[in-house]
């Protein structure tokens, strides 16, 4: 009888704990768990609809900078080339500069007729400045060297200095 007894009541428990579980316990974690799946579901797609939206208007600030950027490459060929039409027209240069986009060469092409390319002028020996040269009379030789069309190398021989110098006088006097 102990057995039958033991046994009924194992069985008894299990029935038991089985019907509070299905009856009491199941519907409260299933709901708990349907309720927060949902709410995850909800927060995931609103961050990806603000994702969306970011990203949209930040492309469309990327594309407007990008139009505006190549107005602006625009307007500076366009300056670059009338710069280097009056340098041929004063001689300085014999070269056009040819825009890297935006104009077509039928624009090129309608530059007033007048205009001819301007043959580089022999040049003379360039006469080097003495040794004891103060550095102001160095910048003022670069300068007239640089405007007559001589390459850095030869500017920096007759001015005792080197490439590099002559460039770095060059490049502050642009900042300046």
């Amino acid at each position: 009888m102990d057995f039958f007894f033991f046994v009924g009541t194992i069985i008894s428990f299990v029935l038991g704990g089985y019907i509070i579980w299905i009856h009491g316990i199941k519907p409260k974690i299933t709901n708990v768990e349907s309720k927060d799946v949902e709410r995850f579901r909800d927060e995931v797609s609103k961050l990806i609809t603000e994702f969306n939206r970011i990203s949209n208007t930040n492309i469309n600030i990327l594309e407007d900078k990008i139009e505006d950027l190549k107005n602006i490459i625009k307007l500076a060929d366009d300056k670059i080339i009338r710069l280097n039409s009056r340098l041929t027209d004063l001689g300085i240069i014999n070269h056009r500069h040819q825009p890297v986009t935006g104009i077509s060469s039928q624009e090129i092409l309608s530059q007033p007729e007048g205009i001819q390319e301007v043959k580089e002028p022999l040049r003379q020996k360039i006469k080097p400045l003495p040794k004891k040269a103060t550095l102001n009379e160095k910048k003022e030789r670069i300068d007239e060297l640089i405007m007559a069309g001589f390459p850095i190398e030869e500017i920096a021989r007759a001015v005792s200095m080197s490439k590099g110098e002559v460039q770095l006088v060059l490049g502050l006097k642009k900042k300046m």
